[in-house]
């Protein structure tokens, strides 16, 4: 994403919560001819954010646009979670984007113009199970960036969520040996910054990534169909193998998880 801005003639500024990622992206993107900086914060203090804000703008100069796109995602039966687990993904998910937002709208008003990113998920528009706290973080997301689009309609600032499918080789689905279902639809992460890219240029309201226009297209009629029958949606989803593929990863995520810590 980050090189697509780049090229479009961006000054990008990344912030992730561990500093050797940032480097390794601060570097490709310098090596490209392009000018990035990075700042290593923890963004579910969100108590810290209006001083990441000012530390940004303070270095880097003004935001004109603020993509929301940090996310976590562990797969795990409800039953399974913790109540720190939820808050830190309800925080990293949803809060911060909203935090984000708060601090940077008096800037873009003052400038009369600003644009918000928020990166979302087809998990918002339908049941994900196994994963159900990131599928209400992204739920959130979604509606509440349609509730400030409509609140700022008469404004000069600029609203739009992005809502992609399974992506391939980032994220979630890099850290896991389970392939999704390809006829779910499967994006590479470049198709992804290319919808962000024509969310900013073209002011999109919403725009899903699925894949390829079939994909997309396919998604949105299960989508519609689903909100008049909505057992259709519930239909799909298992005819597809996405509940118990979450099943297994979560399976997965157990044991690993275990390894990791000594326990039987």
């Amino acid at each position: 994403m980050s090189q697509q801005l780049v090229q479009a003639g961006a000054k990008v500024v990344g912030v992730d919560i561990a500093r050797s990622p940032l480097d390794a992206w601060c570097e490709k993107i310098l090596a490209s001819g392009g000018q990035a900086v990075g700042y290593d914060w923890d963004l579910s203090k969100l108590e810290t954010l209006a001083r990441l804000v000012e530390t940004i703008e303070r270095d880097c100069g003004p935001i004109d646009v603020l993509i929301n796109n940090a996310g976590l995602a562990s797969y795990r039966a409800f039953e399974d979670c913790t109540l720190a687990h939820m808050q830190a993904l309800i925080a990293v998910n949803l809060m911060a984007a909203m935090e984000l937002t708060r601090l940077l709208l008096p800037g873009f008003r003052a400038r009369h113009q600003g644009h918000i990113v928020n990166v979302a998920s087809l998990a918002a528009k339908m049941a994900h199970p196994y994963d159900s706290v990131y599928a209400a973080s992204k739920a959130g997301l979604l509606l509440w960036s349609d509730s400030l689009r409509q609140e700022l309609i008469d404004s000069p600032i600029q609203i739009s969520v992005v809502c992609p499918g399974y992506i391939a080789e980032s994220g979630m689905f890099a850290k896991t040996e389970l392939p999704a279902p390809k006829l779910s639809g499967i994006s590479h992460p470049s198709l992804v910054a290319s919808g962000v890219l024509a969310a900013i240029r073209q002011n999109r309201a919403q725009l899903i990534v699925n894949q390829n226009l079939v994909g997309e297209t396919s998604a949105k009629v299960t989508l519609a169909i689903s909100q008049l029958i909505p057992g259709f949606g519930d239909w799909v989803s298992h005819a597809l193998g996405v509940p118990e593929l979450n099943r297994q990863r979560a399976i997965a995520r157990k044991q690993k998880s275990a390894t990791l810590s000594g326990l039987p």
